[in-house]
């Protein structure tokens, strides 16, 4: 009886260390299904690093590079996998861009961040023909969920424009606004809409900006300018 006993504890303590050492490629299995595809893996299942992770879902495109990640265990019991992550993002010069914070994938392939910080070239943001910005946008992503479908269905969150100028072109001619700092606040409209405004309201110093954009939260590439201000011309305003 005690051998018995002797070797099926033995038995999952190999099991657990097998477990244990599952190798990072085995995430890839999950994060596929979330849309996230992990590319050059490195080290366990629990704790590992990606020279490159793309997000190409959600109505969005992002491409992330030295990922690293650590799972919580406690998190597999409530039916998802969740785990902290460090990311850098692709930027032409330093401070380096980054993103970290946690994100669970659940068994259905749905995907929630939450606490999680991004900051950006303002110029990989806002890409538009006729403008040219420059700054840094932080963002703090609070919450974002998607569905199975890998579809956006709730975001709320906030950030900061620093260093804000904007150089608008219309024709032969080009004009150069001061922004100085925006407001950014990310939310929902009724569970459908996702909605952005930003504005530099609490500057005294610096060229009036007002920005707000609605978008469809399972198609938010189909996103519409509802009101933009640049300083005293209202450039556009759909009721």
């Amino acid at each position: 009886m005690r051998i018995r006993s002797l070797v099926l504890i033995v038995l999952l303590l190999s099991l657990a260390w097998i477990v244990w050492l599952a190798p990072a490629t085995l995430l890839a299995m999950v994060s596929n299904r979330a849309g996230v595809h992990l590319v050059n893996l490195q080290g366990s299942i629990w704790q590992g690093q990606a020279a490159l992770a793309l997000i190409d879902g959600h109505g969005l495109r992002l491409q992330a590079q030295r990922l690293r990640w650590q799972v919580d265990p406690l998190s597999l019991l409530g039916g998802q996998l969740c785990m902290q992550f460090t990311a850098m993002l692709p930027a032409p010069a330093l401070p380096v861009h980054g993103m970290d914070g946690r994100v669970c994938v659940g068994s259905h392939g749905r995907l929630s961040l939450t606490d999680t910080q991004l900051e950006l070239p303002a110029s990989q943001a806002i890409r538009e023909s006729s403008m040219r910005v420059s700054g840094d946008i932080s963002l703090e992503i609070q919450r974002l969920e998607t569905d199975a479908d890998q579809k956006l269905v709730a975001l709320q969150g906030r950030g900061l424009w620093s260093d804000a100028s904007m150089t608008v072109s219309s024709g032969y001619d080009s004009s150069r606004l001061i922004i100085g700092s925006a407001a950014i606040q990310l939310s929902t409209l009724d569970g459908l809409e996702m909605l952005i405004t930003a504005d530099n309201h609490h500057e005294t110093d610096a060229d009036l900006f007002e920005l707000q954009i609605s978008a469809p939260l399972r198609q938010p590439q189909n996103y519409a300018v509802q009101k933009l201000v640049l300083g005293e011309e209202l450039i556009t305003d759909t009721p």
